[in-house]
């Protein structure tokens, strides 16, 4: 798998290894440095797998800041990772930096909460996700982007945010997904729809029936109001991409969390 170049200096870093034993998922590995943290895991329902919320200890990613996550499920492993703040991103030039790799063993499941980024005034922000992904495995992985009220660059007070998702079966990529905005950027403010100031990107990623497209997009239409507009891409072999804008977060996180269900019933 090939990872982006981080910074020289890594403010924070994050490992987290799961494993099955029985029947239920342990956490074999946890590991932190610098300024990033990782909580006790939680056991819901039934509990068989465990939740684990990403705990940042600053005001915000800095200027200069870079952060590493690295997330193993070793096979038939299921765990749930969530964050317990959004990702304030802080004025800076020179920009800070996101990079999280994960490797899915067979037949295993991750399931990753929301991780709404704010960029704040004059902000400079790249995140890049890798995913290796083992035979039978499945992963929910969710973004969600605050940005300004219209589509005009003018509007946009961030200088440039960057976001690269990219999905491996052994070497082979299999999905490729990048979104840039910001006054510098080369889609500028495009991606966003005027009165929408909150984007969402969910990917659905495994082996799925294709006929798992019409329900997203029934339960997508169900939730689509003057508020939110919701669009469903299926890709082969990789599996579903949604697009969510919205008026607010929480109605971006409700579509999002819709989503989940329908590929996830089981929230044990």
């Amino acid at each position: 798998m090939r990872s982006l170049s981080m910074p020289d200096v890594v403010t924070g870093t994050v490992a987290l290894t799961f494993r099955q034993e029985a029947g239920v998922t342990l956490v074999a590995g946890q590991q932190s440095t610098g300024l990033l943290r990782a909580s006790r895991p939680v056991y819901r329902g039934t509990g068989r797998r465990p939740e684990i919320q990403l705990i940042h200890l600053g005001p915000g990613s800095m200027n200069g800041d870079g952060y590493a996550q690295r997330i193993t499920l070793h096979e038939q492993a299921e765990a749930v990772v969530g964050f317990q703040s959004y990702t304030k991103v802080l004025p800076g030039m020179a920009g800070s930096s996101q990079q999280t790799d994960i490797t899915l063993g067979a037949s295993s499941r991750l399931t990753m909460k929301p991780n709404v980024v704010l960029p704040y005034p004059d902000a400079v922000y790249t995140a890049h996700t890798d995913v290796q992904l083992g035979l039978g495995a499945i992963a929910s992985i969710s973004e969600i982007l605050v940005g300004g009220q219209t589509p005009d660059v003018e509007s946009l007070a961030f200088e440039k945010l960057s976001s690269t998702l990219q999905v491996f079966r052994g070497d082979k990529l299999i999905l490729r997904d990048a979104i840039q905005a910001g006054r510098r950027s080369l889609g500028r403010g495009r991606i966003w729809a005027d009165g929408f100031p909150v984007l969402g990107s969910v990917y659905l990623i495994g082996d799925f029936p294709e006929q798992l497209e019409q329900n997203l997009r029934e339960h997508g239409a169900a939730l689509q109001s003057a508020e939110v507009r919701v669009g469903v891409s299926y890709l082969a072999d990789a599996g579903f991409v949604l697009r969510i804008l919205g008026t607010r977060i929480q109605l971006v996180e409700r579509v999002i969390e819709r989503a989940y269900g329908v590929i996830d019933p089981y929230k044990g």
